[in-house]
């Protein structure tokens, strides 16, 4: 897989070491974001069908439909994609120096902007449309086209919630491809004038494509770096990935930048599918580990949720939470689990993949306890 984009940018802003580590941070926050949203609406899917505790033994057997496998097995490869976000961000020192306050902050759910449309982290969906040349209105009725089909995704939310129309639509969006052809992506100065993932992510290694050399000079040739890459994150094969590169970070400093834009790379093909929303995942980059059912591992995350866009879950298939709102009602959950996170991936405390599944495992539950059991 190339992760170079051979692309001479629209404008001239190129950033300096500080926008690459404000970007880095900030992608963080993003997968983090995205962890408890997509963890909820499968639990509005599977609440009555098991528990936290049966999940691991069910997860194979049919108690739980296609749809909840989806959302599933796209909340995981998110936990290693905010942890891979985090080993990025190491290699280039961009949580040194900053307050831990600042670091990883608690999820917003359910907030909107002046104009009344819902707010997501770092990106504006809005964006998508602007950059039509032929299409400016802000908010149209149908998203830019991916291989010749037209979505109407334009009824969604940023509430935690089911997994019914409206945050089929917010995944979707989410996860939207970086459909803009790489001699049409501007660099952009503010983070928050990304309109996805995919467009966010293809900025930074735009950046590291451009100035290379410069950013060379601040990727760090420490093994300490990659937060237990050596040990089980990339190479446990049951509840993670099977994965390369084992060992991120050498000694040689334009190995290291290339390993980097490796990483960046496993994150939007797993997650986007860079410019083509349906195409497969190589099979060096699929996840493999138990949370994955039949050929999904070769979808990347996009292709994942608009089956559901496709497929629904019918209304009697999808349960209402029955503690409302739920980011209020986990709000303790989700201040464990970002101390958790800040330990593992700040202090650098040792923890290794066991660590991270525990933290996973008690929000979870504490979003499964917000709906109904029976």
């Amino acid at each position: 897989m190339s992760t170079s984009t051979n692309v001479s940018v629209k404008n001239d802003f190129l950033w300096d070491i500080t926008h690459l580590q404000e970007h880095l941070r900030y992608a963080a926050d993003l997968e983090f974001w995205t962890i408890p949203f997509y963890v909820s609406a499968f639990w509005s899917l599977a609440c009555k069908l098991t528990t936290p505790a049966n999940l691991y033994n069910d997860f194979t057997t049919d108690k739980l439909t296609d749809q909840a496998k989806l959302i599933l097995s796209v909340a995981i490869e998110e936990m290693f994609h905010f942890q891979t976000a985090c080993n990025i961000a190491n290699a280039f020192n961009a949580f040194d120096g900053i307050d831990e306050s600042k670091l990883f902050p608690l999820p917003v759910y359910g907030q909107k902007d002046s104009e009344g449309y819902y707010k997501f982290p770092h990106i504006d969906f809005n964006l998508l449309n602007l950059e039509l040349e032929d299409n400016p209105t802000k908010h149209p009725i149908k998203y830019p086209p991916i291989v010749g089909e037209t979505y109407d995704f334009t009824q969604y939310t940023s509430e935690l919630g089911a997994a019914d129309p409206q945050h089929i639509h917010a995944m979707c969006l989410i996860e939207y491809p970086n459909w803009l052809p790489e001699e049409a992506q501007e660099l952009k100065q503010n983070v928050k004038d990304y309109s996805s993932i995919g467009h966010f992510y293809n900025a930074i290694l735009i950046q590291l494509d451009v100035k290379g050399s410069y950013f060379n000079g601040y990727c760090k040739a420490d093994n300490q770096v990659i937060q237990g890459t050596k040990k089980k994150e990339f190479s446990n094969q049951t509840d993670f990935q099977n994965m390369k590169p084992k060992e991120v970070i050498l000694n040689d400093k334009e190995e290291n930048l290339s390993k980097v834009k490796e990483l960046i790379g496993i994150i939007t093909t797993q997650g986007e599918g860079r410019q083509v929303g349906n195409e497969k995942i190589p099979s060096e980059y699929q996840n493999i580990g138990h949370y994955q059912y039949q050929n999904n591992q070769q979808w990347p995350h996009f292709e994942k949720f608009l089956q559901l866009y496709n497929h629904p879950p019918k209304p009697e298939q999808v349960s209402q939470p029955t503690q409302k709102p739920i980011s209020d009602h986990i709000q303790d959950a989700l201040a464990k689990f970002r101390e958790g996170l800040i330990g593992i991936f700040v202090k650098h405390n040792g923890q290794d993949v066991d660590g991270q599944k525990k933290l996973m495992t008690n929000l979870s539950k504490a979003i499964y306890d917000c709906y109904p059991h029976q």
